[in-house]
């Protein structure tokens, strides 16, 4: 299991945009910011943004984004290890957070690590 960064929106929804898509309900936070991002006439500066993947055997197994100053997105997890993975490296990137939006239980136990 591995975690993947992305340096724009762009190249994250080429890896990531199948998965999201697969559950569109579940995702469309992530699908509709990075759409627009991607959309702008003119590039927006997204240095201090966060896109990344967790992958497994080269799949996507989970995906998250942050857009400053906003709360960290995160999709369905369904791995304890790969949300160990995105909490360590987004407190790495960031050191705290404003927030993050998920379904409950997982934004209370992604917190909670």
């Amino acid at each position: 299991m591995r975690i993947e960064r992305f340096g724009a929106p762009r190249e994250f929804l080429q890896r990531a945009h199948p998965f999201l898509l697969a559950r569109e309900a579940e995702h469309n936070l992530i699908l509709g910011v990075c759409a627009n991002l991607v959309a702008q006439p003119q590039p927006l500066d997204t240095s201090d943004c966060y896109f990344t993947t967790v992958e497994v055997g080269g799949s996507v197994i989970g995906a998250a984004m942050v857009t400053p100053p906003h709360a960290l997105v995160l999709s369905r997890l369904d791995s304890s290890e790969a949300m160990e993975l995105i909490a360590q490296d987004v407190l790495a990137r960031y050191g705290r957070l404003p927030g993050v939006s998920a379904p409950k239980p997982l934004a209370q136990a992604f917190a909670e690590r």
